[in-house]
């Protein structure tokens, strides 16, 4: 149906996104005023007083912006979740759309998802064609149970519509939808008739208008503002073992498994999502198997190997302090096929020799990413070249960690 003309202010509000669906995650008015939401604050924030002029508001970690009329304010309560279905933190956005009056009118809100949902029976009543083939859809649904539903949102297909939406290639859940209980003529929808009144009303056109100005940005899933640091901005805890002999620190909600074995513990840190991203292990000294190191005179060495980043550690403290042949770095190194962290000597390393077992007092430790092994799940297998990106989410955790391992004894049981 073709809306029927009325003067527009724009007015305009957005349902909540359920919880089903978002996991963890155009036109411009005119002339608009830019307005960036800022640094992320730890509480929520609202834009500053409001302006004679429309503007356009963009999300913290530009994903999505859209114009806000004149007058009207935006609370943005975005915040850092530690995890996110794909192991990593996820920026979420949400944002709330306030008119005049202070009444909410608008919800926005994108993440890492899992977009779920049923109807019996759907029909839209007017939709304003977006670029880049979105739509700004008014449409009412209803349910098995018979309850009727209506619903202003920006849709892909208006022919079968879902009140979220995803750009191609991009895991992130976008959703931009009206509170229409602020509409008076959506306030008893209870048949198709009731429903096309709700629809057609003026202030659900505004609506509409108003939607159809958002603009997406195929930003990948763990894309951040400015100022957030997906590593340091979430909480940390501590992990000892067993024997007292192993401690580090590391992500909230990245798993510890410590194995025993009669060498020592053998600690395995993996990702939120299951991947195996890290060993440590202390080897005690037997008489009949004596620890050489391969650096060693007659020996050789792993490798050959590229260096591409060595990171000064002291992880050796209490009875081990000092009783390593050579200062010690986390070094992350390309070795045939993967790219691997791991603790080695400083003299290793710069002889051209590589040893991930590095020689104390009494036996051996070892800390590396998992390596010499063709089990399943391990922290390689999340990229398709199974070579671990230096600089990426994993790595940069992996090297924080390394960086507060201590070990201060070999097990003496």
């Amino acid at each position: 149906m073709i809306a029927r003309a009325h003067r527009s202010r724009i007015a305009t509000s957005i349902g909540a996104l359920t919880a089903a669906a978002l996991l963890a995650g155009c036109a411009a008015a005119a002339e608009p005023e830019e307005v960036d939401l800022g640094a992320p604050s730890p509480s929520p924030s609202a834009s500053p007083t409001p302006t004679a002029e429309p503007t356009t508001v963009t999300t913290q970690n530009g994903t999505a912006s859209f114009a806000l009329p004149a007058g009207w304010t935006v609370q943005d309560d975005s915040l850092l979740e530690p995890m996110s279905n794909h192991g990593g933190p996820i920026w979420q956005n949400w944002l709330t759309v306030l008119d005049e009056d202070a009444v909410v009118r608008a919800r926005y809100g994108d993440g890492y998802a899992d977009d779920v949902g049923a109807a019996a029976d759907r029909g839209v009543v007017q939709a304003i064609a977006m670029p880049g083939g979105l739509h700004a859809a008014a449409w009412w649904s209803t349910a098995a149970d018979g309850v009727w539903q209506v619903q202003a949102t920006v849709v892909d297909d208006p022919s079968d519509p879902n009140g979220s939406v995803m750009l191609d290639g991009v895991d992130r859940l976008h959703s931009f939808s009206s509170d229409l209980a602020a509409v008076p003529e959506c306030g008893s929808v209870v048949d198709e008739a009731s429903a096309i009144a709700c629809l057609e009303a003026p202030d659900t056109t505004e609506v509409l208008e108003l939607l159809a100005t958002l603009e997406l940005e195929p930003l990948p899933w763990d894309a951040m503002p400015d100022g957030v640091d997906p590593v340091a901005d979430v909480p940390w805890v501590d992990y000892v073992s067993a024997d007292g002999g192993i401690a580090f620190s590391h992500p909230e909600g990245w798993t510890v498994e410590e194995l025993s074995s009669p060498d020592g513990p053998f600690v395995v840190l993996s990702t939120p999502d299951g991947f195996q991203a890290l060993d440590v292990a202390t080897y005690r000294d037997r008489a009949e198997f004596p620890f050489v190191s391969d650096c060693a005179p007659g020996t050789a060495g792993l490798g050959p190997f590229t260096v591409l980043e060595r990171v000064p550690i002291e992880p050796l403290v209490g009875a081990l302090q000092g009783t390593a042949a050579s200062t010690l770095e986390a070094v992350t190194l390309e070795v045939a096929d993967l790219v691997i962290v791991a603790v080695l000597s400083t003299s290793d390393v710069d002889a051209g020799c590589l040893d991930p077992g590095v020689l104390v007092a009494g036996g051996m430790i070892r800390a590396t990413t998992p390596y010499q092994t063709d089990a399943p799940g391990l922290i390689y297998d999340r990229y398709a070249d199974r070579r671990l990106p230096v600089g990426s989410y994993e790595h940069r955790v992996i090297v924080e960690v390394l960086g507060t391992l201590r070990l201060s004894a070999l097990d003496a049981s």
